[in-house]
């Protein structure tokens, strides 16, 4: 029985320990090797395991604590070959040695590489000791695939050190397995079996593929009986960072120098004053960051132990209450800060940058001294799991510089190497407060944040947390230099980013998130990555800049008429315009649409165009104008998007001027909260559900469909707008699932006067796959304090002092009107949440029954005054299924003739007096019947 033990972490060290020399140290564990291989091939053909059985000397034979240490290069093919494994086993039975020997309790560290990549594994028997998964997964359990894999590694070229140590633990071993960099265990687990060195044995293997033979490589190879005091003890801050640098650099001859000499105090003084008063690289410059305008009193909390409790600077209060009803102090009893109970917002460190810019103006030493306490504790104690988070929905999360199999990332590192650590460090670096125990740490803390961004697993070049996973490992090694490891990581930032531009951003400049809010992290990403060029004298590619801007016209043309933001997957309403005075100040001076939108109008011009259509995003936009007083609508038709997508496709969104007239109900907190699961639910949404189901998406493995945009059709003139959208994937619920075919089009009609005279026609369609009775329900949600249902006609209105809107169906028959307010039976309804808050919204909730294909129409107006209703009747014929005429007369007697029909039809149509041709048509008549203007939307592939 085996039995996996704490996650890898950094140990305090005896004092004894902390005093040996470095040299010690490089030259004492390279001496009394009991045997030494320079080099031994071991080649193996298609099907085939190869074994070769190492010498132990006679006085290791039985040892119990002991240390084997080799380098491993598991094929010699160029480009590698996943195919291949080759391994180091323990207690391999010499009289039938096999391959992860189920009846043996023999021990195995398989490696393998290819394609740019290469894993370990770790066997115990046929035992999967790394990838072995609980049996039944306990709660919070989250399977990441092929993300946040702990023992995946970039492959580079030569061969791939691997130290194992072997300690008693009560009637068996405990195994501890250094992997690449030996500052700290990568696994360990405990095995029922006493292992000693003894039948150890070289293997290699190959299972199959286009290449006919492999060759592994095992070099360096070294065996010998250790202490058990070092056995446990894992390397000091400080060794790890001068065992990784590059002595080829001339600022680093003076420690260097006392290495050589060993006087290991005087070189570790030595670097440290060469990182204090270095002038190059240029560093994050404290006045130039970006500051919450409470950073003062930030400083003052941090000093206390106060944090924020619902984001970065909200609610600073010792302590905080979670989802669950739980209260956490920020202070342990050890005086250690509680950095597991907050993987959310406190580990990104965003107050540091406070502190330091406190710091910066008045050189308090107490501030400095601080910062190093919490830079200490939280590198020697991450990394920080947190079973059940419910923070996070109950799911299992964790912080720092590790991962573990079932636990989730919280895409943090990228953000503290990209915006935190480094504006902190240049300032505390200076400091005589920020001792050098803590200096080390925090490079460390550099330097292991880094390791694990080169894991392939961690870059998600589609998420956000991409991007600035990419800008923090570019930054560390633009800004350590002296740090061997830096020229890989650059390299790596460098290739990662065109990747992640190419994914991130749909060519129409959407990002593949599909949010209103993660987008800007993308964009911001893109922006500090020219800025760091900069500070380093490099101009930035044209990429980055024609990225930047694509980036940046994606939310300018879909704002609305205020210049707010819509709440898209976990975006928000909030303003976007000192974004693009930034945008014109620092980057593009020649886009006077980016200044108009920085201005709030006031300077430059407004884009050159209203109306607007993103094809990869599925985004729709049609507006009147750009000013104050215009009107706006928005609909979703695209893709899920990548990590923040929610089930509310073919979505809807109205405003007038500064007024939110139909939106949603709201965002909720990433918790198990069941207001935020509504929120992110159809329920919230301005769509359909069937039989009360909600929509269920299915998640597209990362390969987001917005590259390859399904046909949508789109025209905009001075006259009218159309647009549709569709859903396909069915509506889901506990017990049963409805399958069929949504169907949204939408008309903006401008006439004659508009804004005055523009309306929308909006037809939902649902042709389903059976032949049972479903009952629809669409949702609209509204942001007015009143509402008012007119019981014949079945109208709604939703109206207040300010602005009014309201939704007239073509006609009743068959259709019913509720207004849902704070519904919690049988499913939520009615509700606007914001974060963990909620209080109850209006929502008009049209419903009909169906077994066949049926269209119905809504007629929706918006206007500052309730009583300048434009429309003054509605008269819909339906023909046949799916097909069906509409009237609309307006106040003075002009006219609008509609007609939607299904594609299959051919042929053409009167309507309002003129021969029509196409699905979807429009004739416009004045008060005289003279036509004034016409739309025909003719098939994609007629």
């Amino acid at each position: 029985m085996t039995e996996a033990v704490t996650a890898p972490h950094l140990r305090h060290s005896s004092p004894a320990r902390k005093m040996k020399s470095l040299l010690t140290l490089f030259i004492l564990t390279l001496a009394f090797p009991l045997l030494a291989e320079d080099r031994l091939e071991l080649s193996a053909g298609n099907q085939q395991v190869n074994f070769e059985f190492l010498p132990v000397p006679l006085e290791l034979a039985d040892a119990t604590t002991f240390e084997i240490t080799f380098t491993l290069d598991p094929s010699t093919t160029e480009g590698g070959n996943m195919q291949a494994v080759s391994a180091i086993a323990i207690g391999v039975n010499p009289d039938k040695p096999l391959l992860r020997d189920p009846d043996a309790d023999q021990v195995e560290i398989d490696l393998r590489e290819g394609s740019g990549r290469g894993f370990f594994e770790i066997w115990n028997g046929n035992k999967n000791l790394t990838m072995e998964k609980p049996d039944p997964f306990p709660p919070g359990w989250m399977d990441q695939k092929e993300y946040q894999m702990p023992h995946v590694f970039l492959q580079r070229e030569g061969a791939y050190p691997v130290k194992l140590i072997v300690t008693p633990e009560g009637n068996g071993s405990l195994l501890r397995v250094y992997f690449d960099h030996f500052d700290r265990t990568v696994a360990e687990h405990s095995l029922g079996h006493s292992f000693t060195p003894k039948n150890l044995t070289f293997f290699s293997t190959l299972g199959g593929g286009d290449i006919t033979s492999n060759t592994a490589v095992l070099s360096n190879f070294q065996i010998r009986e250790i202490p058990e005091e070092a056995a446990q003890a894992d390397r000091e801050p400080w060794e790890t960072i001068l065992r990784g640098l590059n002595y080829s650099i001339p600022e680093l001859k003076p420690v260097a120098d006392a290495i050589r000499k060993g006087n290991m105090d005087n070189a570790r003084t030595m670097f440290l004053r060469h990182m204090r008063t270095r002038n190059r690289p240029a560093g994050p410059d404290i006045e130039a960051e970006e500051m919450h305008p409470d950073y003062k009193e930030i400083t003052r909390a941090a000093l206390k132990g106060e944090y924020g409790t619902t984001g970065w600077f909200a609610g600073i209060a010792p302590g905080w209450t979670d989802a669950a009803g739980e209260y956490h102090s920020w202070v342990n009893e050890d005086g250690t800060v509680n950095w597991k109970r907050c993987n959310g917002h406190l580990n990104r460190h965003f107050h540091w940058v406070a502190m330091a810019k406190v710091y910066h103006e008045n050189d308090d030493a107490d501030i400095a001294k601080r910062f190093a306490f919490e830079v200490h504790d939280w590198v020697t104690r991450e990394p920080f799991f947190w079973d059940r988070s419910p923070s996070v929905g109950n799911l299992n999360t964790m912080d720092g510089t590790s991962f573990k199999l079932g636990y989730m990332n919280t895409s943090n590192i990228g953000r503290r190497c990209e915006l935190t650590w480094w504006p902190a460090y240049e300032v505390f670096r200076k400091s005589a407060d920020f001792n050098d125990e803590a200096h080390f740490a925090m490079l460390l803390g550099i330097v292991r944040q880094s390791r694990l961004l080169m894991n392939p697993t961690s870059f998600a070049a589609h998420d956000d947390g991409g991007a600035h996973g990419t800008m923090a490992l570019l930054q560390s090694a633009l800004m350590f230099p002296e740090f061997k490891e830096s020229t890989a990581w650059r390299k790596e930032a460098e290739r990662r980013w065109d990747e992640m531009i190419a994914v991130q951003f749909y060519p129409d400049g959407a990002h593949v998130s599909g949010s209103t809010g993660y987008n800007w992290a993308s964009i911001n990403a893109v922006e500090n990555y020219i800025n760091l060029l900069k500070r380093f004298d490099v101009e930035a590619p044209p990429s980055a800049l024609e990225a930047l801007a694509r980036g940046l016209d994606h939310p300018m043309g879909i704002s609305r008429p205020d210049h707010g933001q819509i709440d898209m997957n976990d975006g928000g309403w909030g303003m976007v315009d000192t974004y693009y005075l930034k945008a014109y100040e620092k980057y593009f001076p020649d886009r006077e649409d980016f200044l108009w939108m920085g201005t709030s109008g006031k300077n430059g011009t407004p884009p050159d165009y209203l109306s607007k259509y993103y094809p990869n995003a599925g985004h729709f936009v049609m507006r009147t104008g750009w000013g104050e007083k215009e009107k706006y609508a928005f609909m979703d038709a695209g893709p899920l998007g990548a990590s923040h997508g929610k089930n509310d496709k073919l979505n809807f969104y109205l405003a007038l001027g500064p007024h939110q007239l139909i939106s949603s109900g709201g965002r909720g907190s990433y918790d198990a909260n069941p207001f935020s699961a509504y929120a992110s639910s159809t329920y919230s949404y301005n769509t359909i559900i069937a039989d009360d189901h909600p929509q269920q998406r299915l998640h597209l493995k990362h390969t987001h469909t917005g590259h390859k945009p399904e046909e949508r059709r789109w025209i905009t003139n001075e006259e009218f707008d159309y647009s549709e959208g569709f859903y396909r994937a069915g509506w889901h619920g506990t017990e049963g699932n409805v399958q069929g075919v949504h169907t949204r089009q939408i008309l903006f009609i401008k006439g004659a006067e508009p804004p005055k005279t523009s309306y929308w026609v909006m037809f939902d369609t649902i042709d389903p796959a059976d032949e049972e009775d479903h009952e629809y329900k669409a949702l609209f949600h509204s942001r007015r304090n009143s509402v008012e249902i007119d019981e014949e006609r079945l109208s709604w209105e939703g109206h207040d002092a300010s602005a009014a809107y309201r939704i007239l169906p073509g006609t009743a028959v068959g259709l019913s009107l509720t207004c849902v307010r704070g519904q919690m039976e049988p499913y939520y309804q009615g509700w606007h949440v914001v974060n963990t808050n909620h209080a109850p919204m209006n929502v008009a909730e049209f419903a009909w029954t169906s077994s066949e294909t049926a269209t119905r129409a809504w007629i929706i107006e918006a206007a500052l005054d309730r009583d300048k209703w434009s429309v003054q009747e509605v008269r819909q014929e339906e023909i046949a299924p799916g097909q069906l005429e509409l009237v609309i007369t307006h106040k003075g007697g002009r006219k609008d003739y509609i007609l939607r029909r299904p594609t299959a039809i051919d042929g053409t149509a009167e309507l309002g007096g003129v021969s029509i041709q196409g699905d979807v048509a429009v004739v416009s008549l004045d008060e005289g019947g003279e036509v004034t203007g016409k739309l025909e939307v003719t098939p994609i592939n007629p």
